[in-house]
């Protein structure tokens, strides 16, 4: 029975083990992620920006008053 025990809590550690690894993975990618995310989001904000301008310039330009 005492042997059982001992498989049983050496079971216990290695889960316990497997499950802070995939914890602290789970962290890493997170905190890792949160930054790349952020900057492709200001890089897709000011190209964008930089495409209305542009829009803007021709559609400017074009621009025909139909009131009189």
């Amino acid at each position: 029975m005492e042997r059982l025990l001992l498989l049983w809590d050496e079971l216990d550690d290695l889960v316990s083990a497997g499950c802070h690894l995939a914890a602290s993975a789970a962290g890493e990618v997170t905190g890792l992620a949160v930054p790349i995310a952020a900057a492709a989001s200001a890089l897709g904000a000011a190209l964008i920006g930089l495409q209305w301008h542009a829009h803007a310039a021709l559609l400017g330009v074009a621009y025909v008053p139909w009131v009189a």
